[in-house]
This record gives structure tokens, C-alpha cells and sequence, in this order.
């Protein structure tokens, strides 16, 4: 009587799983509120080292700590302004 040998490898070909993803219960348009809340955040952590870099830039003006600290500072300026952005749409759409 032959048996089936019994297949200990498991480097071979695997059968593929199949995960569902959860039903997505917030769709993109109703989502003002989290991406307002990232924006801000996102602004201030910007923002916050801009100055600082920039007040250590001013005291040597031919680093490049102050180019640095102006991208940081407009960085964080720009994502506060789609914060706001944000949170006008939301107020509108509710």
C-alpha cells in the first residue's frame, strides 16, 4: 500500500489568502475633518523648528540654516492654509 508523501517544505508554492479589507464607512468627500486635523498638525510641526532654525540662521547669514528654516516656515504655512481649507469645506458640506 503507498502512502502520499507528506509535504514538510514550506518554501514551496503556497495557496494565495484572501483578506478582505473592512467596508470603508468614510468616504473621501466626508472626510474634511481628519484631513483639517492633519493639516494643522503637520503646520505646526513645521512651523515651530522654522523659527527656531531661523533665529540660529540670523546669526550667521551664510549658513544654510536660513534657507532651511524659510522652507520649514512656508512648509508650514502652506499646510495650515489647507487646514483652514478644510475646515471651511467641512463646515460647508455639514
Amino acid at each position: 500500500m503507498a502512502s502520499r508523501p507528506i509535504n514538510i517544505c514550506r518554501w514551496g508554492p503556497q495557496p494565495a489568502k484572501i483578506f478582505k479589507m473592512p467596508p470603508d464607512h468614510t468616504s473621501s468627500q466626508n472626510n474634511w475633518a481628519l484631513r483639517g486635523v492633519i493639516a494643522r498638525s503637520v503646520g505646526i510641526v513645521a512651523a515651530a523648528p522654522g523659527f527656531v532654525i531661523g533665529m540660529y540662521g540670523l546669526g550667521d547669514p551664510a549658513s544654510p540654516w536660513l534657507p532651511t528654516a524659510l522652507g520649514l516656515l512656508v512648509t508650514g504655512l502652506l499646510a495650515q492654509g489647507y487646514g483652514l481649507y478644510c475646515s471651511i469645506k467641512r463646515q460647508l458640506n455639514s
